[in-house]
């Protein structure tokens, strides 16, 4: 016999003491505040001994004060009638002493009590055997304080379940500790939700969740998902991942996200990639990179692409790049971006090209432009074209080239436009 707040209660065989049937009932029932505070004065032995029934009329401080050892010495059944509150206030000792059984006899509320701080110590020997369907239940906090230890015996299939919070969740230093082929398993599909403070330190690593992407796994993203990635996410796609793009993906992209292409992954876009860029998406083109496209990207231009062109943009284009637009093209380019090239690259576009030029562009050539025409680009210009231009443009004009418009000036009876004394070569 042992008395504890003059509670008198039988000795056990299996421990040495063990709870009367009087303190087995009145917790039981809830019944007793006095029997409470006897049970809050049991031996260590004792609260072993406690009944699944009674485990929950455990104080804070009596479970904080349970060792490693104690904790391994419950059963299972004890373990799962741990309420939530009591749960919530385990360490990460406690939860070190969980074996499988224990934690398979969790509950979804029990699992997701344990603090994050206390779920660093679950044993990772014991992570691979707790399934999916275990792992699937952590909240994004508890996720957040797994150790990279933990995380990286985490199956593929474990790493398959987790979702998007979850993963936005994996601290930084758990992330290195990611191999390629476990990145593999993540679901495709919410790489965007990495955050760019999550790779802090992970070097030429930083991305192999996007760099192990197979091209079927890509082929299989849909336009949301890839819409959602950083330009530093599209960034790391190679040439070979980024041709199983398809054109709705593509057209899904962003300004910001075409700047973050590499000058390989445009180089070896198809036709049809090319033409599925949208309009607004290609201002992401950055004046750097323009002139090593060549000139067979700019040629699968469409016609709304190239009257997207910003005048920066085309400024930057070579003479090939310009001499590769049709007359659609060309015909399509805003007068702004026509007004922002260069009098050297305006001279070296091939005549026939300056004669597909519409009225709105023509009136929209500068004097430098004007003034470097050559006598080739003068000869091709049409009586329409020369018509469009304005009074100021006629009068930016030099004698030299004005000679050269002088035939075609007659024709389009552009004589209304020239004093006397601009006549007076």
């Amino acid at each position: 016999m042992v008395t504890i707040n003059n509670h008198t209660y039988t000795v056990p065989s299996k421990v040495g003491t063990k709870v009367s049937s009087a303190l087995y009932a009145a917790a039981s029932q809830k019944a007793s505040t006095t029997v409470f505070n006897s049970l809050a004065m049991a031996s260590k032995a004792q609260i072993l001994a406690l009944k699944p029934e009674q485990v929950p009329f455990l104080g804070p401080q009596q479970v904080a004060k349970l060792s490693q050892s104690d904790m391994s010495s419950f059963s299972v059944s004890q373990i799962a009638s741990f309420t939530t509150s009591q749960i919530a206030s385990f360490s990460s000792t406690h939860v070190a002493a969980l074996n499988l059984l224990d934690l398979r006899a969790l509950t979804k509320a029990q699992i997701q009590a344990i603090s994050p701080a206390a779920l660093s110590g679950l044993d990772r020997n014991v992570i691979p055997s707790l399934g999916a369907e275990f792992i699937k239940l952590f909240t994004p906090a508890q996720v957040g304080g797994l150790q990279g230890v933990q995380l990286a015996v985490f199956t593929k299939a474990q790493l398959a379940v987790l979702d998007g919070p979850q993963i936005g969740a994996i601290s930084p230093d758990a992330l290195t500790a990611l191999s390629t082929s476990q990145f593999a398993a993540l679901d495709p599909k919410l790489i965007a939700q990495f955050k760019p403070a999550q790779f802090a330190g992970r070097s030429g690593a930083a991305f192999d969740a996007i760099r192990s992407l197979t091209g079927a796994q890509i082929a299989a993203l849909t336009t949301q998902d890839i819409a959602k990635w950083t330009p530093s996410q599209v960034a790391v796609l190679s040439a070979s991942q980024f041709q199983n793009l398809t054109a709705p993906q593509i057209a899904g992209l962003s300004n910001y996200q075409i700047a973050g292409l590499s000058l390989e992954n445009l180089q070896a876009m198809s036709s049809s990639q090319i033409q599925a860029i949208s309009p607004s998406a290609l201002w992401g083109l950055s004046t750097a990179t323009i002139p090593s496209l060549g000139a067979g990207f700019v040629a699968q231009l469409t016609t709304g692409q190239a009257g997207a062109l910003l005048g920066s943009q085309l400024a930057a284009f070579t003479s090939s790049q310009l001499n590769a637009f049709d007359p659609s093209q060309i015909a399509s380019i805003s007068s702004e971006a026509i007004a922002s090239l260069s009098d050297a690259q305006f001279a070296a576009i091939d005549p026939v090209r300056i004669g597909y030029l519409n009225n709105v562009q023509m009136r929209s050539l500068t004097q430098g432009e004007l003034g470097a025409l050559t006598a080739a680009q003068l000869a091709v210009l049409s009586p329409t074209q020369i018509a469009a231009l304005d009074g100021t443009q006629i009068g930016y004009m030099t004698p030299t080239t004005l000679n050269g418009l002088q035939s075609g000036l007659e024709r389009a009876a552009g004589r209304r436009y020239l004093s006397s004394r601009t006549l007076r070569f």
